[in-house]
């Protein structure tokens, strides 16, 4: 399954005809890292990307940067695809319409906001909680969020629609309809943009810039993301630290983090946290190329 260089301890099977397996082969490592080739059948193609890997005992966290090499990379794969079949990308600077959609960010990512604003200067800290404040007391107000509710465990919710699904639709809708921006977000640039959330770094859309303001979204070509990255974190956290398999509304990210950080202060051996996220990416891991549904000749 996995080939870990001999300069890390812990060796794992290597089969050639696996899904996914990780070697090492960077001579000159940061110290305390090491890099990382992640093999994937991704778009009908066997793929190789590079991601650094924190050796040691590490936390969930100190995993995000290789969370987001990874779907970094993906999504170049994906985005160069669309190009090449005439449908170049059309997100560029300024373009902030999508931040002012809910975003869901796994519990690891809400806990790296946090830290993220933790670091802020006093006075432009206090700037941006006082947004996030103030989107929530907006959506207090409407009824998306129950302002009675334990701070922490509280999620977003709307009653209307028959299932699951079509509740969720609904509040994405009403969410996007009030137009709060993300509290990140000044003169339409993301001050958070390095730390971003996954699901940032996945959007992106072939169709006219413009089309993007439309509240149903019509109009608009979304990027398929070939990884789910978040809710891959999300049941990563699960998995080695106990956690709810759950997404956490961005806005709710400091009072959630407030409540439940304990779990991601948890060590761990570095690679196991990285084999742990791509076996997630590939639940199938396990299985032969040719054994798998998604198999392309």
């Amino acid at each position: 399954m996995i080939h870990y260089g001999s300069r890390h301890p812990a060796q794992f099977s290597n089969n050639p005809g696996r899904r996914w397996a990780m070697s090492s082969d960077s001579d000159t490592p940061q110290p305390g890292y090491d890099t990382c080739n992640i093999h994937l059948r991704m778009l009908g193609e066997d793929r190789t990307f590079t991601v650094p890997v924190p050796l040691g005992k590490r936390t969930l966290l100190d995993l995000l940067p290789a969370a987001r090499e990874l779907t970094g990379q993906a999504m170049a794969v994906a985005v160069d695809q669309e190009a090449r079949q005439g449908r170049p990308i059309s997100c560029a600077s300024g373009c902030s319409a999508c931040c002012r959609h809910l975003v869901a960010v796994s519990p690891a990512e809400a806990q790296d906001l946090a830290d993220f604003v933790a670091e802020l200067p006093a006075e432009r800290q206090a700037a941006v909680r006082e947004r996030f404040a103030e989107a929530k007391r907006k959506f207090e107000s409407i009824g998306l969020l129950v302002a009675g509710e334990t701070h922490g465990e509280r999620g977003m919710h709307s009653s209307q629609g028959a299932n699951h699904s079509e509740r969720v639709r609904t509040l994405s809708y009403r969410y996007f309809q009030e137009q709060i921006a993300c509290p990140f977000l000044e003169n339409d640039t993301c001050i958070a943009y390095e730390r971003r959330p996954m699901v940032c770094r996945e959007h992106c859309v072939t169709s006219p810039a413009e089309n993007c303001a439309h509240l149903d979204g019509s109009g608009v070509r979304p990027v398929t993301p070939p990884i789910d990255m978040a809710p891959v974190l999300a049941r990563a956290g699960k998995r080695l630290l106990g956690m709810k398999a759950q997404t956490v509304p961005l806005i709710l990210a400091l009072e959630w983090s407030e409540r439940n950080c304990g779990p991601l202060r948890q060590e761990h051996d570095g690679v196991e946290l990285l084999q742990t996220i791509v076996e997630e990416c590939d639940r199938n891991y396990d299985q032969d190329f040719e054994s798998r549904s998604d198999y392309v000749k």
